[in-house]
This record gives structure tokens, sequence and C-alpha cells, in this order.
């Protein structure tokens, strides 16, 4: 464990220890990855690029980084339900912005290695709720006894005017520090307690992650998928630059004898002329013609490639047949099978997460949370389904006691109160039984007649 005490030398020495463990090349990896998932892509592009008229090239890139995390983030696309013991209102009410924040959460946690999460108390007048800050870029102190989890962090925090200022935690001291490595003396302007303690007596930050720990903590992320996201992008800026070479041609001139023309910028557009001074001089157009089909065709294998990597299926025809929630299943059985591995992750988030907010809660208000424990269950994945298959399914369910009309109005309705729902579901049981207390009852038979006189 590393200890900080007060001496201003020390802090410096135990910063520089730290960004020293910390590779430099992972911490490079880190901003990569958030910068493609976050669409800055140029700058990654042009570093490979070596021509001298870079400053009129022609940048293209497609954010397929961000597309195909979104894609496989489907434990959280449906809010999971809660179920705690205890006061369940009052804990909804303090945990309002949770299932928002976890659906960034799963999406940052498959882009990185792993995340932090620290629940803290928003105070509004006399509201108070949780929020929970995301952390995907830090420095970390790796403890021997524990691989898994750190044993202290420090990460970058924006200052209102505009300062990378650290914010630093161990389970004994928590301060911000400059980027030079000196402790700032406000410690209270920035929220930090005076005396630079940690009250928690740990850290309060949950650690989110979809792959174990083998050896390194570092272990996992979508490498590879960024890497290959910048190839793609660098084939599509390629296909550009031959675009405009093709669009505009290759202007050249000559002059016998001349020396004017040599190392001459020339400028050219539909509304410039090219003047040309010299001997028999001559202005030409050199036509190119590149295979655009074929790099149209490389670019495509690149990204099913890595598609189909991730279980993703790229679908390039803007027509076709609607296939049936069967047809997708199949089609996607893979995905689903890593969703269900996935889910098993997700709920070790919730148990880390809510104790976490235990933690926080009990020391910041002096009052136990008002769930004691909880039990999360996940929403299933859904595929469209035409009606005919839709109303099959319910009526199945009806008929087998497995559902009830409010459920299937919940399902319709997912954002309406229950309250709501069942006061509509009153008052079309009123409409319907007044309607059929006022129909005609149908004329009897000749049988039913007979039947009665018989009677």
């Amino acid at each position: 464990m590393m200890l900080i005490n007060t001496a201003e030398d020390t802090v410096k020495k135990n910063i520089e220890s730290f960004r020293a463990q910390q590779e430099d090349r992972m911490m490079a990896r880190l901003e990569k990855q958030i910068d493609f998932f976050e669409g800055d892509h140029i700058p990654y592009i042009a570093e490979l690029i070596k021509r001298g008229d870079k400053e009129g090239m022609p940048y293209s890139y497609t954010n397929l980084t961000k597309h195909i995390i979104k894609k496989l983030s489907m434990v959280y696309h449906n809010p999971p339900k809660r179920i705690v013991t205890g006061n369940q209102d009052k804990y909804n009410e303090l945990i309002r912005d949770k299932n928002v924040r976890l659906k960034t959460c799963e999406q940052q946690a498959r882009l990185m290695p792993f995340i932090l999460v620290r629940p803290w108390l928003r105070t509004v007048g006399k509201d108070q709720y949780f929020n929970y800050q995301i952390i995907r870029y830090f420095y970390i102190f790796e403890d021997v006894k524990d691989i898994e989890y750190p044993a202290a962090v420090m990460y970058p925090i924006q200052t209102n005017d505009n300062k990378r200022i650290w914010e630093y935690w161990d389970k004994d001291n928590h301060f911000v520090f400059s980027n030079d490595g000196k402790r700032l003396k406000n410690q209270v302007d920035y929220g930090m307690n005076p005396d630079m303690i940690n009250e928690y007596g740990e850290l309060p930050h949950a650690l989110l992650r979809f792959d174990d720990v083998i050896e390194d903590i570092w272990r996992g992320g979508s490498f590879d998928l960024v890497d290959s996201n910048l190839m793609i992008d660098l084939a599509l800026t390629e296909l550009n630059y031959e675009f405009r070479w093709q669009s505009f041609k290759q202007v050249y001139a000559t002059a016998g004898g001349a020396t004017d023309l040599q190392d001459t910028e020339v400028e050219f557009g539909y509304n410039k002329v090219v003047k040309v001074v010299g001997e028999n001089a001559q202005v030409g157009i050199l036509d190119l013609q590149p295979n655009f089909q074929a790099s149209i065709e490389v670019i495509k294998f690149q990204m099913n490639t890595i598609a189909m990597n991730y279980n993703i299926t790229m679908k390039w025809e803007l027509s076709g047949n609607a296939e049936s929630g069967f047809a997708l299943v199949i089609k996607n059985i893979d995905l689903l099978n890593s969703w269900k591995d996935d889910i098993e992750h997700c709920r070790r988030w919730e148990r880390d997460i809510f104790a976490k907010e235990k933690l926080v809660y009990e020391h910041d208000t002096g009052n136990a949370l008002p769930a004691k424990d909880i039990h999360v269950d996940f929403a299933e994945v859904k595929f469209p389904v035409n009606q005919e298959e839709e109303r099959a399914k319910w009526d199945w369910e009806f008929s087998h006691n497995i559902s009830t009309p409010l459920d299937y109005m919940k399902s319709q309705s997912p954002d309406t109160p229950e309250d709501e729902l069942k006061k509509r579901l009153e008052e079309n049981a009123k409409l319907t039984g007044t309607i059929k207390a006022a129909e005609k009852p149908k004329p009897l038979t000749f049988e039913e007649r007979l039947l009665g006189a018989n009677v």
C-alpha cells in the first residue's frame, strides 16, 4: 500500500512512481479508445499519412466503434427491476438516474478494460438522490493482495477556469493536486476534506468490467475494434483522395528551355485560370482511372470482418423482406449467448454499486440506506415480431395464467404509471359492461321456443 505523508517532496515522488508504474503506452491507448468512441478520428488518420499536401487531405471516417459498442450493449437496453428489502419507493427515488447512467456504463465498460463508477449524493433543496460519476481515464496503484481492485487511484478533473488538476484516493487519503504534482492549498474549494483524509475508509468507487482478471488488471477492452476502425478510416480517406484526383485530374505544364516552371505551385479549380510563361509552353491533364468499386469492396470486407468478430451482422442493402422474430433469434444466436454471459458480470456490478451506495449514504446522512438487500431482475432481449406472432403469444400467456391484461398494457406503455394503467382497465371494463347491457337479446329460434314450450 502506498503511504502519503504531508511532505511535499514525498507527494511528488509518489505521483512520479504512480505514473512510472502505469505504462505510457497503456495511457495513450486509453486516450485513443475514448477519442474513437467520441468521434475524434482525424489526428490518428493524419499520423499514418506521409504526404506534402496533407493540408488538403479530404479526411473521411466512420464511427464504427461507437456503432458496434452500442449494438452489443443489450443488458441495460431495457431497464432491470430492482427489488429491495426495505423502503422500495424511497430507494427508487434515490436511484432515479441509475438506469440511464448504467446504460452509459455498459457501453464504456465494453470499450475500456474497466471503468470506475463513484456514487455520490446530490442535494437539491430538500430533494436528495444519487448521481454516478463515470471515470474511464485514470492511473491506478495495484494492490498485490487483491489484483482485481486497485489500492489507490487518481484521475484528471476540469476546473472552472479550464485547468487540469488531479484527484487522488486511497483508503486513508483524498486530495487534489496540480499537474506538476503539487497539492493545492484550497482543498475545500474543490469539495475535498480540509484534512485531506478519506472519511469513507475505503475507495468509494465500484469497478466495472466484462473480462475476468487473469494476471493483469488491464486485460480486456475493445482495442482490436479501434485498431480496425482506424484502418477502415485510412481506406475511406484514400478513397476520397482518389476520387478528388479523378474529379479534377492532374494538371501538368511544360515549356521548352524555360526555368520559371520549376518548383511552381499551381492553384486550380473551376473558377481559376492556369497561366504558364515560357517557350512552347503547354498545359495538359493526366486522367487517372482508379478502381473505386474494388476499393469499396475492400472496405466492406474489413467492416464485415470486424463486425463478425463481435457477432454483429452488417446490412448493406436498403431493401428486402422483414425477418420474423424467430429468424432473428437464429441469426443472432451468438450475440444472445454473449448477452447471457454479460448478465452475470452485470449482476456483480449491481452488488458492488449497491455496496458503495450504502457506504456513501450512511456516511453522508448518518442514516441507514432505505434498502438492506437487493435483487435485480434483468429484462429479456426482445426481437421484433409480426402482429400475428405477438397476438398468439399473449393469447397463450392469458390462457395459461402467465400474464394479465395489466402486463400487456405495461409492455405497450412502459413509462405510464401502474395506477394509471389500472384506471384505464377499470374504465374499459365499465364501458364494455355498459355496452353489453344495452345490447338487445337475440330472438329465439324455433327450436329454442319449442324446447321452452316442452319444458
